[in-house]
């Protein structure tokens, strides 16, 4: 398989496709099973697919580029696993091997009184820490409360920042300096504000439902979150995956009393959604949305979630301020 002259990006990657989804389907439709000759046939065309995609691994998309992989390796897993059914298959004809009489008999082995594990919930694998350096700054399992810069623990430039398992609170670095963290963990959020500082290295977040996020970075992924809305800089492509019900706008620099960033376009409204992968101006992802520029503030204000957090936000400053007066 090549690459015609004057086919696109998305035309190669749908015929490649296609080509894939007619090996899993000669795979499956073969009864009772393929042939060994058969199975070499198809792992031979399989490892053609394999190499077409590294060949052209700087020209496919990469969020596409992720999922064809990730689609081969799972019809090579099947074929595999089928050759080794085949391999294992008892004869059809055999001769049976007379016991002898005076064998004893055997006897049932005892079985174990222990109950086997249960395999892991979707639940606990959705909620698998990243891999995270060990040297990051943390907040974490806090519950209606207000943390800002004060908060961190004391430490040098360049270092990762990870938030974690907070719910109902709200978070605001503004203050610290632009820059001051190299990358940027959100994990296990639930109906929180953030407030970040643009940053030099990547955002990941994941698992976070009903949250307000004020980020910026060189790039952002979003993994497994719901309803979440995202006033975002970033200078490459947003790119999330099992998502829905997101929002993106421009992170409002004046409003916040941040300073712009030079020479930094941002293409927050560029996301690239790997659920939806050919979704165009014209036939959108229905995952995300994407907030008008010029309205974005004023719909942010009417927001009741953020609302919420500057009143709450207010009031435990104020709570905070008693305490340290008396």
């Amino acid at each position: 398989m090549q690459v015609a002259a004057d086919e696109t990006r998305v035309e190669f990657v749908a015929r490649w496709s296609d080509e894939l989804k007619k090996l899993r389907a000669t795979l499956t439709a073969t009864d009772p099973s393929p042939s060994p000759a058969q199975f070499d046939e198809l792992s031979s065309s399989m490892q053609e697919l394999k190499q077409v995609l590294s060949q052209n691994v700087d020209w496919i998309p990469v969020f596409e580029l992720g999922r064809c992989e990730r689609e081969l390796k799972t019809a090579q897993q099947t074929l595999s696993k089928a050759r080794g059914e085949l391999s294992t298959a008892k004869p059809k004809f055999s001769f049976r091997k007379t016991e002898s009489k005076s064998a004893a008999p055997k006897l049932p082995q005892p079985t174990s009184n222990q109950t086997p594990a249960p395999p892991p919930s979707a639940d606990s694998r959705r909620r698998k820490l990243p891999n995270i350096p060990s040297t990051s700054l943390t907040l974490s399992s806090k519950k209606d409360c207000y943390l800002c810069s004060q908060d961190l623990p004391s430490a040098s430039e360049s270092q990762a920042l990870l938030l974690s398992d907070l719910q109902n609170s709200f978070v605001d670095l503004s203050s610290s300096p632009p820059t001051s963290f190299s990358a940027l963990y959100l994990y296990g959020l639930r109906r929180s504000c953030i407030i970040v500082p643009p940053i030099l290295g990547s955002i990941m977040a994941h698992d976070c439902h009903g949250c307000i996020f004020f980020l910026g970075s060189h790039q952002f992924r979003m993994h497994d979150s719901t309803d979440t809305k995202i006033m975002l800089h970033v200078t490459s492509q947003p790119v999330i995956e099992r998502c829905r019900g997101l929002r993106f706008g421009p992170y409002p620099f004046d409003e916040l009393n941040i300073p712009t960033i030079e020479n930094g376009k941002s293409l927050y409204d560029q996301v690239q959604d790997f659920d939806s992968p050919f979704a165009s101006a014209e036939t959108p992802s229905e995952n995300f949305s994407l907030v008008d520029p010029d309205t974005g503030w004023r719909e942010l204000r009417d927001d009741a979630r953020w609302s919420d957090a500057v009143s709450r936000k207010e009031n435990w400053k104020e709570a905070l301020q008693s305490t340290l007066a008396c």
